[in-house]
């Protein structure tokens, strides 16, 4: 955690430093920097890791929901510059794109504004987060056998994880039309279980066993380059490395990005026809959702149905039960 916790630090004060610019681009530059240092998704490892180890202590809850914060807010910042993108690409016309423009501005500024009235900025501030979150942890495991202790915990709590979601999954918890609950719940749960094997840095590494023979493609596929694949650097004399087979976790980081590619494209189409609709250039949000999907199908987009998406993803999953298989690799890695 304290590895994630520098690097936010790093790119708040590179924010700080950008902030003190006196061109009338400040705010853009700003939020370019929070984009520059992945800060957000920094931020969102760190969270997952504390909502792990909340059940553990209030402490961590209450740390989860002040980075929550900051993560909540660089998000808000960067979405209508993406919402522009995805218009400028689709081609919409010059007059919305303009409107988009300027909402993207005022987003910047607001994310300037929240900086300049919350402590973040203040190192003082930070420091004192890094120190409760060292108290906290001394205080759960002490020092004696502190690392094993640590490490099987976050083993025994991803093994409780992978069982919820295998049975959500059994269930057909996710088999339905509704984004939120259906295609989009199911991706966010797959996408955390990478978040966290991820987050808990300087112990985890790839091992090449292979499960499942059908996966070998995977292991030298572009996946291997992509940031959601690449684990941190190993603590030095780390005694207990946690091995995760590295095509099961691929197959993990693929499903989890054909998923969100669904889900954007759909989204896509409900907030850009709900920016349509705000700025009256249709009558409706359902005119402008007709509108929007007509133009983006007219540019190469193949919108698959969110409900036929989340049950092509778990007859995967029953098929090939990686889920299982990943969730036997951790089990055979918790210590006595």
């Amino acid at each position: 955690m304290t590895l994630h916790m520098s690097l936010i630090e790093k790119g708040i004060e590179e924010m700080a430093r950008a902030m003190k610019s006196s061109t009338p681009d400040m705010p853009k530059q700003v939020v370019k920097v929070a984009a520059d240092q992945d800060l957000r998704y920094e931020l969102f490892q760190l969270q997952s890791l504390f909502s792990v180890y909340s059940e553990l202590s209030p402490e961590f809850k209450n740390l989860q929901e002040v980075y929550q914060e900051l993560e909540k807010q660089i998000g808000d910042a960067a979405f209508w510059k993406e919402l522009k993108h995805s218009a400028e690409a689709n081609e919409f016309s010059p007059e919305f794109i303009k409107i988009l423009e300027a909402k993207d501005h005022a987003a910047q500024s607001k994310f300037v504004a929240f900086l300049r009235s919350s402590q973040w900025l203040e190192a003082k501030y930070r420091r004192s987060l890094h120190e409760e979150l060292s108290d906290v942890h001394l205080k759960m495991w002490g020092k004696d056998k502190f690392r094993r202790k640590d490490r099987n915990f976050f083993l025994k709590a991803m093994v409780e994880r992978i069982k919820e979601f295998e049975k959500k999954v059994e269930d057909k918890e996710f088999i339905t039309q509704d984004l939120n609950t259906g295609l989009h719940s199911m991706r966010r749960k797959l996408r955390m279980l990478g978040v966290r094997i991820r987050a808990y840095g300087g112990v985890v590494v790839y091992s090449e066993e292979m499960p499942l023979p059908e996966l070998a493609p995977l292991v030298s596929s572009d996946l291997r380059s992509s940031r959601y694949t690449k684990l941190s650097p190993v603590y030095a004399k780390e005694e207990h490395l946690i091995r995760v087979p590295r095509s099961l976790f691929y197959d993990l980081i693929k499903m989890s990005n054909d998923l969100g590619q669904i889900k954007d494209e759909n989204e896509s189409v409900d907030f850009l026809s709900q920016a349509l609709a705000e700025a009256s250039m249709v009558r409706s949000e359902k005119e402008g959702q007709e509108i929007v999907r007509e133009q983006m199908i007219s540019h190469g987009h193949i919108f698959v149905e969110q409900k036929k998406g989340a049950k092509q993803a778990r007859e995967k999953v029953m098929e090939t039960k990686f889920l299982k298989l990943l969730r036997k690799s951790f089990e055979d890695q918790i210590l006595d």
